[in-house]
């Protein structure tokens, strides 16, 4: 860094002022990032370093002073800078240090390990249930019915289990005033339903086709039209007519065949079987026919169209909800918890049978764990920091640095224990043996440990 150097004072005349000025062997100069050679050097007393430098006054130099303070008002040497002190003020002629507060570079990881024990510790969650007319007979009764489990629990694991009952919860129990009735089933009905379709050769034997079919069985008339169906085919066949010998031979206009009115008119009946209604309706239905044919005599025919068989509910059947029934209460419900734990996993059976004989309703749940941790929980940190610390050095060495001291480090671990799902205790002993096998533990207990570290890197 070359030297920027300013004048404490430079009015008067420059012959009176002999320590101000001298010229002294040519420097370069930086001034606002250009280099510039100056012929001059100029020493300050005052707001920069002393310095003399023998030699002839030069008016370059004190030139490029004043250019030098005005511009920047900034004092500079041996590569410290500093701004212009104020008048009567004391600068050191020493340089000045300075530092710059860099941020270290550290690298996070997150280490995981696990360690795995046998269960020795059982804890087993006994449900107790009854039903009472009164609240305060509810407390009373299912307070009583736990101790006396308790105690009986007591007596079978010995001194060393830990038993403790829960707080008791009662609720009013509603019900309906009285039992709703049970609506009665309808009968099945079965309908045979056929359609006889009568085709004229005159729309004016509709109308009398119509009534004499009402009046011999049938329920309507569902339909009628033209029936293009039934009649012959119409031919349009018109214009001329090439033979193999190309004489043109012209063919006879023929007009299309005009379609035939009908009428469809359905017959119905209901029974209570399928086979009863279709032979019923089928006799029915042919005695429609027979009236239609003789009152069309040669100028029309009739026919089944199609036919049905179905099963309906009743005649203006709708299904109605019974009306929603009055509650009223009947009771109180209690329950409460009889918590188990102990050192003999093995006993899960005597428990059961106990808490059966005295009265408790289900087993709610049974939990495996350890009952000193402190061992597994050593080991999965330990090898949750041998994990933080690999991934580290590899890091590490991927990024071509070398890994320092431990900055921060944070640990936490947990106990995974083997948790098996709960059985009713209604039932025979051969039914809560085999609940009871299945509830045996089948995994170890777990302590995992989960570690972050901070290193600082070299």
């Amino acid at each position: 860094m070359h030297q920027f150097l300013a004048l404490r004072d430079i009015s008067g005349p420059i012959s009176n002022r002999q320590e101000s000025l001298f010229t002294g062997e040519r420097q370069a100069y930086t001034f606002e990032g250009k280099s510039m050679a100056v012929g001059a050097f100029l020493v300050v007393r005052g707001y920069g370093v002393y310095r003399h430098s023998p030699g002839t006054a030069s008016c370059f130099g004190v030139l490029f002073a004043l250019i030098a303070l005005c511009a920047t008002g900034t004092v500079a040497d041996a590569g410290v800078q500093g701004r212009l002190a104020p008048p009567n003020s004391h600068v050191s002629s020493a340089p000045e240090s300075t530092s710059s507060n860099t941020s270290a570079r550290t690298v996070d990881v997150r280490g995981e390990g696990d360690a795995h024990a046998p269960p020795d510790t059982m804890f087993v969650s006994i449900q107790v249930e009854m039903n009472c007319r009164r609240e305060d007979e509810c407390f009373k009764l299912i307070s009583a019915r736990a101790d006396e489990i308790a105690a009986v629990e007591k007596a079978k694991l010995g001194p060393g289990a830990e038993i403790s009952t829960g707080s008791i919860g009662v609720n009013p129990i509603f019900g309906a005033a009285s039992p709703a009735a049970t609506p009665t089933p309808a009968a099945e009905v079965w309908k045979f339903t056929e359609n006889v379709k009568a085709t004229a050769d005159s729309i004016e034997l509709i109308g009398a086709l119509i009534d004499a079919g009402i009046a011999a069985g049938a329920s309507d008339s569902v339909g009628s039209g033209f029936d293009f169906a039934g009649a012959p085919p119409p031919s349009y066949a018109f214009g001329t007519v090439r033979s193999r010998g190309r004489a043109v031979v012209p063919a006879p206009r023929q007009s299309p065949h005009p379609p035939w009115p009908m009428v469809i008119l359905p017959v119905e009946t209901e029974a209570k079987t399928a086979d009863e209604a279709v032979k019923r309706g089928s006799e029915k239905a042919e005695r429609v026919r027979r009236v239609l044919a003789d009152k069309l005599g040669g100028h029309g025919t009739v026919t089944m169209d199609h036919y049905m068989i179905d099963k309906i509910p009743p005649q203006n059947y709708a299904y109605r909800p019974p009306p929603p029934q009055q509650q009223v209460q009947r009771g109180f419900s209690a329950s409460i918890t009889v918590e188990v734990e102990t050192r003999e996993p093995e006993k899960l059976a005597s428990i059961a049978e106990a808490s059966a004989a005295a009265g408790a309703t289900r087993i709610n749940q049974v939990r495996y764990s350890l009952s000193d941790q402190s061992a597994a929980r050593k080991d999965a940190i330990e090898h949750a920091c041998a994990d933080a610390q690999q991934k580290a050095e590899s890091a590490a060495h991927s990024l071509g640095v070398k890994l320092g001291k431990i900055s921060k480090i944070n640990v936490d671990t947990m106990v995974q224990g083997d948790n098996r799902p709960g059985f009713a205790l209604a039932g025979s002993v051969a039914t809560r043996a085999e609940f009871v096998r299945q509830s045996v533990p089948h995994l170890p207990a777990n302590v995992h440990a989960s570690v972050s570290v901070t290193y600082l890197l070299e």
